[in-house]
């Protein structure tokens, strides 16, 4: 945004204020009922705003940041979220700390925590307690898992500290039992450090010839490692490197070898742990209680190699570190358990209220108090012409602004798109950026299903992904037959079908719609052509990597000829990686196009927790061969992720049978490749089996897996923590 004049600058002071009469509604709403934090419309914002503004003292903390009171209600459309997040915090991590109540203390320093173990049992404490399936999520679990954990830490270092000063003082005293311990570990490690010592200096040493040669890097003499370079060649010129080197190596390696027999690992051991406990505290004890320490690699600064004892002491106080976490562990467990009981019966007291600090405000455009959209039309081209911003946040001030790109707004417009509510944001370099959403209202096409037939009932779209074809969808519509919106536990062959559609190729091309309203006469992609031409040349320079290995055993990779195809190899999987996600977005954003073209208000996925990479035998060769962009459920996931953007709600049905089962009458028919053919007399269906199979699954049961069935949600740039 440029300003129109130069008194249209907004100071970055009024951010300050607005995040103040944020942090300030926040503490008001943390006193009010919160069933008035529930919903998203604009109605439970304003009920909200009013509830707030009755509080006592909050009136004159809102006066002194000199806003007006159309300000205030964007000030407190942050304090809404924000609380409705922290509320739900309240609900999730009890569940969090229950499920690790049960769990065992070790698995607390796992690198994979939390593991499925603990968020299945979180998410089976949560079923019934009205969180938003999105809150269920794995990501989000995680997070909350590891800030439960997080807490447990804090409480550990304030509130329990002279426990663990205690388990310290304790395991300080018999050090016999971790003395043993490391030693026993240490003897695993002699054995390898002079091979690892010798790989990583002739490494250092291979880089410093090559600059050397290429004339680049420090001057022959003024590098550190120059000396030992010249003592390996012993005058000889830079061509003879590679059999000095390994001979060099060999001559290391032996000689630190005998050094190693004169090493007594027992008090190698014995001072690693008295250097770890001689300086330990609180904060460094908790650090390796709930984070293994990894053991350190060799390191090499030049010009002198490496001391075998060095790296020993170091990897000792490493081991010393992972075996004493362990014990403090099992020593504070029972301290650990309580403090898990007082989270779990009160959550309020641990977890603080959010607290403001972004510098972005949202504005609202329905009355243009505070944020007015001007946008000025050619009447000869309709292109946009002009745009500017009218901000008023401060009484009897208005602050004017260009709009740049003014491209990206007329093509947004001209494809059906209106601008909504957005958000100022301050950069950190100063300067203003608007972040405008557009949005479209479903407008269904003369002449379609959805503009000519009026339904009762709910639309839902059922779709089946293949191999052969991308993905096939049936739509149709029914009455639901329990009270719950979007339920469809009942098996109903008889609901009416609106459509069909079979995503492949030919849909993909121009935008996101266009296949729905006509064709497009772009050229069509061959994405399964280029897939299966990457993934053969993948396959021979792997074989070219192989070959390389075996002729060059020990030290192919300093042969270029291995480089090179290494290189093309990675670039090869990179260009398969890209496709895989274009074919995936691809996809998925034509199945919610047809989903918002007919009002689908219910989408249905067969369950594919089960599936798998299928093998040459039971796909065939050329199926085989460039299913690779599949992935199990990629475009399952991020079409399930559109539409509960798009307010469509989610469900995974039974893949049992479904493309197995005749969608006419449900007896077992046969299915041959692509075609499905009904054994039923009666029936003698023959149809497509893709189509046959998302028949199925828009009137399959839903999932008995946990969390198969999930509300859709739309999008709310200000529903996260602020």
């Amino acid at each position: 945004m440029v300003p129109m004049t130069k008194e249209d600058i907004m100071e970055p002071t009024l951010f300050d204020r607005v995040v103040e009469a944020a942090n300030v509604f926040i503490k008001a709403g943390a006193t009010i009922d919160p069933s008035l934090l529930n919903g998203t419309s604009s109605i439970a914002l304003k009920k909200f705003y009013d509830a707030t503004r009755k509080v006592p003292w909050l009136e004159p903390l809102l006066s002194k940041t000199r806003l007006k009171e159309r300000a205030w209600r964007c000030a407190s459309h942050v304090a809404f979220y924000a609380l409705q997040e922290h509320q739900r915090r309240c609900t999730i991590i009890p569940a969090i700390t229950s499920a690790m109540q049960g769990m065992s203390l070790i698995h607390f320093r796992e690198s994979s925590f939390p593991g499925l173990e603990l968020l299945t049992g979180a998410r089976e404490a949560l079923q019934g307690a009205g969180v938003p399936p999105g809150c269920q999520a794995t990501v989000y679990l995680e997070n909350m898992a590891r800030h439960a954990r997080n807490l447990l830490r804090s409480e550990l270092g304030t509130r329990y500290k002279g426990e663990v000063k205690r388990g310290i003082t304790s395991l300080a005293g018999n050090i016999q039992g971790l003395v043993e311990r490391v030693t026993k570990e240490l003897e695993g490690h002699v054995d390898s450090i002079p091979g690892e010592i010798a790989r990583i200096v002739s490494t250092r040493l291979t880089r410093r010839v090559k600059d050397r040669s290429r004339g680049r890097g420090a001057p022959v003499g003024k590098h550190r490692l120059d000396a030992l370079v010249d003592s390996i060649l012993d005058g000889k010129d830079l061509a003879s490197w590679q059999p000095a080197r390994r001979q060099w190596r060999d001559n290391l390696v032996e000689d630190l070898s005998s050094k190693t027999h004169d090493l007594v690992l027992d008090t190698i051991a014995r001072d690693s742990i008295a250097g770890v406990f001689a300086t330990l505290t609180v904060e460094e004890a908790l650090g390796f209680i709930f984070k293994p320490r990894s053991i350190p690699s060799v390191r090499f600064s030049g010009p002198g190699l490496p001391d075998i004892s060095n790296v020993l002491l170091e990897r000792g106080k490493a081991i010393a570190k992972n075996y004493s976490g362990s014990a403090l562990l099992t020593i504070l467990a029972p301290t650990i358990t309580n403090i898990l009981g007082v989270v779990h019966d009160n959550p309020m007291s641990f977890l603080k209220l959010p607290k403001c600090k972004k510098q972005s405000i949202p504005v609202a455009i329905d009355d243009g108090q505070v944020y007015r959209l001007d946008i000025q039309l050619d009447d000869a081209t309709g292109k946009v012409t002009s745009a500017t911003v009218h901000f008023s946040l401060e009484p009897y001030q208005v602050e004017c602004f260009f709009l740049r790109d003014l491209d990206r707004i007329d093509a947004m417009l001209s494809r059906g798109f209106k601008p909504a509510r957005g958000t100022i944001t301050r950069k950190t370099g100063g300067g203003l950026l608007l972040h405008l959403p557009f949005e479209k209202e479903f407008i269904p096409v003369d002449g379609s299903p959805a503009s000519t037939t009026k339904r009762e009932g709910l639309v839902d779209c059922g779709v089946d992904l293949g191999l052969k074809h991308f993905a096939w969808l049936s739509i149709g519509d029914h009455v639901p037959s329990t009270p719950e919106a979007g339920s469809r536990d009942d098996v109903i062959s008889a609901s009416r079908e609106i459509a069909r559609y079979c995503i492949d190729q030919p849909q993909l091309v121009g935008s996101k719609d266009a296949w729905l309203v006509g064709g497009s006469f772009d050229p069509i992609p061959n994405l399964k052509r280029k897939l299966i031409a990457l993934a053969g040349r993948v396959r021979r320079l792997q074989q070219r990597k192989d070959l390389l290995k075996q002729r060059y055993p020990g030290r192919y990779k300093h042969s270029m000829q291995y480089f090179t195809a290494r290189r093309e190899w990675q670039r090869c999987w990179q260009k398969m990686r890209h496709l895989h996600e274009e074919i995936t977005r691809q996809v998925a954003t034509r199945i919610i196009a047809a989903c918002k073209h007919y009002g689908v208000k219910l989408l249905r996925f067969e369950d594919l927790s089960w599936s798998s990479h299928s093998s040459k035998r039971v796909s065939g060769a050329w199926l085989a061969s460039w299913q690779v962009h599949w992935f199990f459920s990629q475009v399952q996931e991020r079409a399930i992720l559109l539409a509960r953007l798009a307010g469509i709600a989610v469900e995974l049905v039974d893949a049992r049978n479904t493309s197995k089962r005749c969608s006419t009458c449900g007896t077992i028919g046969n299915r041959k490749g692509k075609t499905f053919t009904c054994v039923n007399e009666d029936c003698n269906k023959k149809l497509d089996s893709d189509l046959n199979g998302a028949r199925n699954v828009r009137t399959a049961r839903t999932s008995p897996r946990l969390y198969a069935r999930g509300g859709g949600a739309r999008y709310r740039p200000l529903a996260c923590p602020a």
